[in-house]
């Protein structure tokens, strides 16, 4: 509907699966489905723990990789172990670094938790 009223316009997907209570939000393991969408999308937004779920517990880089040659996906690094707070830009075979702002970075949950 919005691509075919405003061809122009710019979608980001927040997949939010579940909440931090453990509540499933929607069924995510139809991997088609989501290659669908990144195709009509400008940009979906995983956190590290969304796409491990999403990827059905592959590696989640290299999933990402996969999954960029559909759309571009930015991974939030707010839930990675061992890279938290940094977050990478995946586009059409090239991978941009953010590093976060702030020395102390938390992992946060966003279904009002904080």
């Amino acid at each position: 509907f919005l691509k075919d009223n405003l061809p122009h316009i710019k979608i980001i997907v927040d997949p939010i699966l579940k909440s931090s209570s453990g509540f499933d939000f929607m069924n995510y393991d139809d991997e088609q489905l989501w290659f669908q969408l990144l195709t009509k999308v400008e940009l979906i937004t995983p956190n590290y723990l969304e796409m491990k779920t999403l990827s059905q517990s592959r590696d989640v880089l290299e999933a990402t990789k996969e999954w960029a040659g559909y759309g571009n996906i930015l991974l939030k690094g707010g839930h990675h172990a061992e890279h938290l707070g940094v977050d990478l830009l995946f586009t059409n075979q090239e991978v941009k670094r953010f590093m976060p702002s702030e020395t102390l970075v938390y992992p946060k949950h966003g279904s009002g938790c904080v």
